[in-house]
């Protein structure tokens, strides 16, 4: 969900950026998004493609941001950095909703009903929102966020 919802505003906001999703988890490894998940985002008039696969830490060299939806992905993520430099590139997505305060998460929705899925959608839209801001004013990367210098 969050990456359909990033890749939206991203592209409405004309700052280029490659979205990729993974997971820390091999669990649902080439399975398409929840039901739920997709019938949220077309709801909310958003397309995806989706087939879940799991993060691989050669990523890292690649990547610009790494972002967690809660604390433990972000603790496994940080432990499967490769260096330093690599582990400043990993936060939580809500760390870019300045809404509220850091450190928030993003619940899982898996077990629950529309009505989570519908808030969770409300949370990551304003999360990604706030990151294309913080991205379109850090200018193209590399980041000094992503360098270790600066926060988000």
């Amino acid at each position: 969900m969050a990456a359909a919802i990033l890749r939206t505003h991203a592209a409405a906001a004309g700052t280029p950026m490659i979205v990729t999703s993974a997971g820390t988890a091999s669990w649902h490894t080439g399975t398409g998004a929840h039901p739920l998940t997709v019938a949220e985002l077309a709801a909310r008039g958003l397309p995806i493609s989706h087939a879940a696969r799991s993060f691989d830490p050669a990523a890292f060299a690649e990547l610009d941001l790494v972002l967690a939806m809660d604390h433990r992905n972000l603790a496994h993520l940080s432990a499967r950095a490769p260096s330093p430099v690599a582990r400043t590139k990993v936060h939580l997505i809500r760390d870019f909703d300045a809404s509220g305060p850091p450190g928030r998460e993003v619940p899982d929705p898996y077990s629950g009903g529309p009505g989570e899925y519908r808030a969770v959608f409300d949370m990551l839209d304003a999360a990604c929102r706030g990151l294309v801001g913080s991205v379109t004013a850090w200018g193209p990367p590399p980041w000094p966020g992503s360098r270790g210098d600066r926060e988000p």
